[in-house]
C-alpha cells in the first residue's frame, strides 16, 4: 500500500484516463491512516502503537476469549497519536484501541469460519495499564509475535471496482454505479492497483483492499446476515436496497496485514457500523478473514 495526498490521488486519476469522473470520485474518496512497521527495535513505551508482543490492558483485565477460545493479539493504537488524522475523527481523542482475532482459525478445518474477534477500547485517563499475559493453558498454534513499533501516515483511498460498477444487473450490487463505459471499467482497476501498491498493506479506515477480489463489504454483510434476509434472484438481490444501505453503513476500522500471519497470506478486516463508531460501541465491531 502506498501513501497518497489528495493531489497525488487525482494526478493518478488523470493519468489513468478517468479525469471526467473526478467530481464523482472526489465525493466518494475517503481518508485513511497507512500503518507500517517503524524503524527501531528498542523497548516500547506503555500505550504506544504497535503490533505483536503483549497488549497493554487494565490490571484486572482477562485475556480476551470468544466461545472459550483465546484470541491472538493483532495490535493496539494510541488514540492520542491518531487524533491528528482526519480519518480518525470519530475515535476517542485519548486511550487505546486494541484488536484481537482467533489466529488459530478454530473451526476453519470444519468449514465453520466463525471469524472470532474482539475490539477493546481502554480509557487510559481512568485506569492504569500493564502488559497482559495470555492464559497458561494455550498451546500452538496460539502465538505471541515479536512486537514492533508502528509508523502512521495520512493517505486517501477510493472504493473497489465492484462498488461503483455500472453494469446492468451485476452479481454484486453497486453502491454508486458511476463506471458506465467499458473504457472506464478497464481503467479503474488500474487506478486502484496504483493506489493499493503491489501488496495489500495495513491501514485504519478508508476503503478495504480485498484479497480475493470482489466487494469485501458485500461479503461482510452477507456473512453477518447468514442468508436470512438477502438472497440472489434472477433479477437481482432480494431486499437489494437494504443490502446496499448496510454495505454503505460499514466502516473499516483496521485492515490487518502485518506483524502476524492470518491463515498463510490472509488479511483480517475489522468492521464497525457507523452508529456504533459514533457511539464508541467497539464491542459491536466484528472481523472478516480473507486469504489466498
Amino acid at each position: 500500500m502506498v501513501s497518497m495526498t489528495d493531489t497525488e490521488l487525482f494526478q493518478a486519476v488523470t493519468a489513468n484516463k478517468l479525469g471526467h469522473l473526478k467530481p464523482h470520485l472526489k465525493r466518494l474518496m475517503k481518508p485513511a491512516v497507512r500503518v507500517t512497521v517503524a524503524r527501531g527495535r528498542g523497548k516500547l513505551a506503555a500505550g504506544s502503537s504497535r503490533v505483536g508482543g503483549l497488549p497493554d490492558m487494565p490490571a484486572n483485565a482477562q485475556w480476551p476469549t470468544v466461545d472459550g477460545i483465546p484470541l491472538m493479539f493483532a495490535g493496539q493504537f494510541d488514540l492520542r497519536a491518531l487524533s491528528r488524522f482526519k480519518a480518525a475523527k470519530l475515535l476517542p481523542k485519548k486511550g487505546l484501541l486494541s484488536f484481537f482475532f482467533d489466529g488459530m482459525l478454530t473451526g476453519y478445518d470444519r468449514g465453520e469460519a466463525p471469524d472470532r474477534s474482539r475490539v477493546i477500547y481502554t480509557d487510559t485517563s481512568k485506569v492504569e495499564t500493564l502488559k497482559l499475559s495470555p492464559p497458561t493453558t494455550v498451546r500452538s498454534p496460539f502465538a505471541v509475535y515479536r512486537e514492533a513499533p508502528l509508523a502512521l501516515e495520512s493517505t486517501w483511498t477510493l472504493p473497489e471496482f465492484e462498488e461503483i460498477d455500472g453494469q446492468e444487473c451485476p452479481t454484486i450490487p453497486s453502491i454508486e454505479p458511476i463506471l458506465q463505459t467499458m473504457r472506464d471499467r478497464n481503467n479503474y482497476p488500474k487506478l486502484r492497483r496504483k493506489i493499493r501498491g503491489k501488496h495489500i498493506g495495513s491501514k485504519l479506515f478508508g476503503y478495504a483492499d480485498g484479497v480475493q477480489g470482489g466487494e469485501i463489504r458485500f461479503e461482510a454483510v452477507l456473512k453477518q446476515d447468514r442468508n436470512k434476509r438477502f438472497r440472489r434472484e434472477d433479477e437481482g438481490w432480494a431486499n437489494g436496497k437494504r443490502l446496499v444501505r448496510e454495505m454503505r453503513d460499514l466502516s473499516l476500522l483496521f485492515q490487518s496485514a502485518m506483524g502476524v500471519t492470518w491463515g498463510g497470506m490472509g488479511v483480517v478486516y475489522f468492521w464497525i457500523r457507523h452508529q456504533d463508531l459514533e457511539n464508541g460501541r467497539f464491542d459491536r465491531a466484528f472481523a472478516q478473514l480473507q486469504s489466498t
